[in-house]
């Protein structure tokens, strides 16, 4: 009995510590930065790469919002631009990185001729993105989420992803 035990806890063991090696090998692969990589071999383990940089455009009735995103290794910065129909639209530059399939950006900005600063998030998919919705805290010129955890990305918040020179002009 105590031998059949002694063989059940090595086999335990020798498997735990194998997947163990290959987890850590994985996260290994998938964590290099890109300025690091070589870019020229697949992915590890057939693990998809999603490529950040380029622009992304939503147009909700008359209001259209474009969002020009540069990745360089796990640092993202780019431009959003908010044209709404009948109220004040901004214009800033974003700034963050990409977490866990999340974009967390913060967007430095001018409307109505004031200075703000606040947290826009956005779920990477397939062929654009979907921007966070979720209740904010304010103070000052500066708006973050309350509960970051909590913010959802509702379908109605969808970027498609486009080629840069399909932008319009006055957008750039």
């Amino acid at each position: 009995m105590k031998n059949s035990i002694l063989i059940f806890l090595f086999v335990v063991l020798v498997a735990c510590d194998n997947s163990g090696t290959k987890a850590t090998n994985e996260r290994s692969a998938q964590s290099t930065p890109a300025d690091e990589r070589d870019d020229t071999t697949p992915p590890a383990n057939n693990a998809t790469v999603t490529v950040i940089s380029g622009c992304y455009l939503q147009i909700l009735k008359r209001d259209t919002i474009v969002l020009k995103l540069e990745q360089a290794g796990d640092e993202i910065t780019g431009k959003l631009t908010i044209d709404n129909y009948e109220k004040d639209g901004s214009s800033g530059t974003v700034w963050g990185r990409e977490e866990d399939g999340l974009i967390k950006l913060v967007y430095s900005f001018t409307s109505e001729g004031m200075k703000s600063v606040m947290d826009v998030y956005f779920k990477m998919e397939s062929n654009g993105l979907i921007r966070g919705i979720g209740e904010v805290q304010t103070k000052g010129e500066k708006a973050w989420f309350a509960n970051p955890e909590e913010v959802q990305y509702p379908v109605s918040g969808r970027f498609e992803k486009i080629a840069c020179d399909q932008v319009p002009a006055k957008y750039r």
